[in-house]
């Protein structure tokens, strides 16, 4: 019995359903003897190219036409061999999974071991977005200093003199400071170090042009809907973002705005107060959004003290010029617009700014003992709280113009700083620009001359004003 279960195990030549069946059963009997060993199995693969080998046997005459019981155990026999291939397909997916799974965690295990705890600890724990200062820190400090807040639309130079100014021993940018967290806004110099990015407690008036290609794509489409009104589409012009953010009143924050409390107060200076040397008495802050929020900017700086620490310096620069820059270097963000849109954007922020000057920062000068007192601890020297220059006079003039500002805020000059404005201004910013304009004039093509004249018609009375 034990040869007989040894043959039908596999070592057997004979490979028809018959003697297949019988020498399963034979193994089967086999198992029971005493002292049995289990012979090695041949898989059925191996026994149907083996008999495929040996040709035709005598036992072929056991072979139907019709499917016998014998047939159906062998065919189950091999859909047995397929499900144990296909769950061994499965398996290995499995370990596949489990690996990738395992990477990550012997990848920490790996730093685990290698860096030092505390730069492990780091890694592992969320950056420091802000200063800790309760109410009366922040208070504190902004009795001890003076904000400088620069404000123009883009393209208008306002780079420019934040780089000359930041070169002052007295006055402190915001930039990362040393030691500091840089996976915090490791972007910032990308964005100019403008300070509206680095901040949540006012609107960011689409300057960030999150989902911008979206809204401009809804509102092309929208306006090629076919005989809708132009007052019905209204809302399809985008009044966010570059060129534009001035269009929209709801940007032009007032010192009535329900933003303007404490708790703003602490938060902004906390956001911003992590990228200040706060050992500097004038920490400087730009961003193009402080030509249309300077109301409420000073008054924020205001609450809880005798007096605001707030000073704003806006640079003006030609409408013409603005236009044709931002179109240049704008990219995706003003592809749409026209030389008309941008002029009527500049329009908005500067009336916005002229009307700032005249109703609010009219009526808040200081007095004169403060201003004397202030002038003492280097926080300022002239009582208009804010100071408005041209581009083009910066530029004709650099080192009047930066003595000018340096003794508004009640700082001496700087040698350093003068120099490298002198060498990194262009005589003539406009030229260029206007050039590419009267070239297009002086070609006389019918649109450039109607478009002209519209500009004209329509804003000129107003940019004079201005």
């Amino acid at each position: 019995v034990g040869w007989l279960g040894s043959r039908g195990a596999g070592a057997g030549s004979c490979a028809c359903n018959g003697c297949a069946h019988f020498c399963h059963v034979l193994v089967d009997v086999a198992r029971l003897v005493p002292g049995h060993r289990e012979p090695t199995a041949w898989p059925p693969s191996a026994m149907r190219r083996r008999a495929a080998a040996a040709g035709p046997t005598p036992c072929d005459e056991h072979r139907t036409s019709e499917p016998t019981s014998q047939d159906n155990v062998q065919a189950e026999v091999e859909a047995s061999g397929d499900r144990a291939s296909k769950n061994d397909g499965g398996e290995a997916w499995l370990w596949v999974a489990v690996l990738v799974a395992l990477i990550p965690l012997l990848v920490g295990l790996a730093f685990w071991c290698l860096l030092p705890h505390e730069t492990f600890a780091k890694a592992l724990s969320k950056p420091k977005t802000k200063l800790g200062m309760d109410v009366d820190g922040v208070r504190a400090q902004l009795r001890n200093h003076t904000l400088l807040h620069i404000g123009g639309l883009h393209r208008s130079g306002t780079t420019l003199l934040w780089e000359a100014l930041a070169r002052h021993p007295a006055v402190g940018k915001l930039e990362f400071q040393p030691g500091a967290d840089r996976r915090h806004a490791s972007w910032i110099n990308k964005v100019y170090n403008e300070g509206i990015f680095l901040q949540s407690v006012y609107p960011k008036f689409g300057l960030d042009h999150r989902r911008f290609v979206l809204k401009k794509w809804a509102s092309q489409l929208a306006r090629k809907i076919p005989f809708m009104p132009e007052s019905f589409l209204a809302w399809t012009h985008l009044r966010e973002g570059v060129g534009r953010f001035a269009l929209n009143p709801d940007h032009h924050l007032s010192e009535v705005s329900p933003l303007v409390h404490e708790g703003s107060q602490v938060q902004l200076l906390n956001q911003w107060g992590i990228f200040w040397d706060v050992r500097r008495p004038v920490l400087m802050e730009k961003s193009p959004s402080n030509l249309v929020i300077a109301p409420f900017l000073h008054r924020l700086w205001g609450l809880g003290l005798d007096r605001s620490p707030a000073r704003f310096l806006f640079v003006q620069r030609h409408p013409i010029a603005v236009a044709l820059a931002t179109l240049r270097a704008g990219g995706e963000t003003a592809d749409d617009l026209s030389v008309a849109d941008l002029v009527e954007n500049w329009l908005a922020a500067e009336e916005r700014r002229a009307e700032d000057e005249r109703r609010y920062f009219g009526a808040q000068q200081a007095p004169e003992d403060e201003v004397a007192a202030g002038a003492q601890r280097g926080l300022g020297s002239a009582r208009a709280l804010t100071l408005t220059v041209t581009l083009e006079e910066v530029c004709r003039e650099p080192a009047r113009i930066l003595r000018e500002i340096l003794d508004w805020l009640g700082l001496q000059p700087e040698e350093s700083a003068l120099r490298a404005l002198e060498s990194s201004v262009q005589r003539d910013p406009n030229e260029k620009y206007f050039r590419a304009y009267c070239k297009g004039l002086a070609a006389k093509t019918s649109m450039a001359i109607q478009e002209h004249a519209d500009l004209v018609s329509r804003f000129a009375d107003r940019v004079r004003a201005v």
